[in-house]
């Protein structure tokens, strides 16, 4: 084994972590990218003495179910650096840190239930741009913060087309 082999030892731990032989992943490398790999492929790339070409590095994150920062190391020394940075804070300081990386819902908790069937139309609309105000602020904080939870930004960005469709924007 070859000194200095993260990419190899690290696609050794995350596929035994999950349960998967060379041979597996070399199939299901295959069948992705249509690539005719063996497992001795997959040795190699572990033992350093090859590595995969920059095309089949995101298909194999996306097979191990993890990002090609963590797959490559790059999120691995960033949390490294997280992890050593908190312990060096005291107590106040790290709360403050954690509360500037959380979403602070509290300016839209007080967002009015509304009885659409007794609007006018007009202040209908006001209504709901006054809410698609709030949504935009919403996405954008949530932009801010770097959500990893690509789901929710989908669905917040659904809504706000759905918001635009409606009030003609």
């Amino acid at each position: 084994m070859k000194k200095n082999n993260f990419f190899g030892n690290n696609l050794r731990r995350l596929r035994k972590g999950m349960g998967m032989s060379q041979t597996v992943l070399a199939e299901r490398i295959n069948e992705l990218t249509g690539a005719k790999l063996r497992h001795n492929v997959i040795s190699n790339y572990e033992n350093g003495i090859t590595l995969p070409s920059l095309g089949l590095v995101p298909t194999i994150a996306s097979i191990l179910n993890i990002s090609v920062d963590m797959l490559l190391g790059v999120k691995q020394e960033e949390e490294e650096k997280k992890e050593e940075l908190a312990a060096e804070l005291s107590k106040e300081e790290r709360l403050e840190q954690l509360k500037a990386e959380y979403l602070d819902l509290q300016p839209f908790l007080h967002i009015p239930r509304v009885n659409v069937k007794i609007l006018s139309r007009q202040e209908l609309i006001e209504v709901l741009e006054e809410q698609y105000d709030l949504i935009d602020q919403l996405l954008k904080e949530v932009t801010r913060l770097k959500d990893d939870n690509i789901r929710t930004k989908e669905k917040l960005f659904d809504l706000r087309e759905k918001f635009e469709t409606y009030l003609g924007r």
